[in-house]
């Protein structure tokens, strides 16, 4: 890639890249196997690579395994490193789920294990990986279970649970619950309840919100956040747009729009009210 990276106030063009191999199997039916090595250089520059970060190393491996039709079971590993922050971040974890005939409920469970040493980092830090670093939270040191559900309570409403619970130190615990709407085909509306316990604070949020595809690969989205924090209660409303389209047989381009505007309250704290567009072409 060739992109602008600003350095102490002047923006510069610089040249990066980033390459990735990755292995699959299915070595006994029902069993799926892959594992990954991926590394980016500190000044790639790839708008539309939305799950690559700038200046890392990550590698991993995950399988699934389906002994019956109605159960799976997974793990999950992976290591990636932050060259640019000198962050890492190591996640284990096996888990199972199961499908019941009852309203098409999916009942699942999950342990990991976490470790960490990266944290939030501001859009406007020159060390910054990406426009808009919305990554969630993750913990120092971690020992977790995970319990979901999922229910269809009518053929277009379903219920969804869970609940993640630290095993060793009861400092970080999320709890969710939410109702999916499918209005159409192609369109859906959702309400989510969100409660987390941390360490030094207590947090709950609401989330309303609706997504349609209102042209083939392009969906408008609109969403109501009301926070409650240790920085104050705000409520925030974010609307925006993603299109993805064809420009030939190998060429794909995408363009993203979204606007974060707080309507009452304080604006969060390292993530001010924002306008962002981006653009990019593989």
């Amino acid at each position: 890639t060739q992109a602008l990276f600003n350095e102490e106030g002047i923006w510069k063009r610089k040249d990066g890249d980033g390459w990735q191999v990755a292995l699959g199997s299915n070595p006994y039916k029902g069993l799926n196997f892959s594992t990954y090595f991926r590394t980016v250089s500190d000044f790639f520059g790839n708008m539309s690579a939305a799950d690559v970060s700038r200046g890392t190393d990550k590698y991993g491996l995950d399988a699934v395994y389906r002994p019956k039709h109605d159960l799976r079971l997974w793990g999950e590993y992976f290591d990636e490193t932050d060259n640019l922050n000198r962050g890492e971040h190591r996640y284990a974890s096996v888990g199972a789920e199961k499908t019941l005939k009852y309203k098409k409920t999916k009942l699942s469970l999950e342990f990991a294990r976490e470790t960490s040493t990266d944290e939030y980092i501001p859009a406007d830090s020159l060390a910054t990986r990406e426009p808009f670093d919305i990554s969630q939270e993750t913990p120092n040191r971690l020992l977790s279970a995970k319990a979901g559900m999922k229910m269809d309570l009518l053929p277009r409403l379903s219920l969804l649970l869970s609940h993640k619970q630290d095993l060793r130190n009861n400092d970080y615990n999320i709890s969710q619950a939410g109702l999916s709407y499918k209005i159409t085909d192609l369109s859906r509306a959702y309400i989510r309840e969100e409660y987390g316990k941390y360490r030094d604070r207590k947090e709950t949020r609401t989330l309303l919100g609706v997504e349609s595809e209102v042209a083939k690969d392009t969906v408008a989205f609109s969403e109501y956040r009301l926070d409650g924090g240790a920085d104050g209660e705000r409520n925030q409303h974010i609307m925006g747009l993603r299109n993805k389209f064809l420009l030939g047989d190998r060429v794909t381009g995408n363009i993203s729009l979204e606007s974060l505007r707080t309507l009452s309250g304080a604006q969060r704290q390292g993530r001010p009210d924002a306008f962002g567009i981006s653009t990019g072409m593989e």
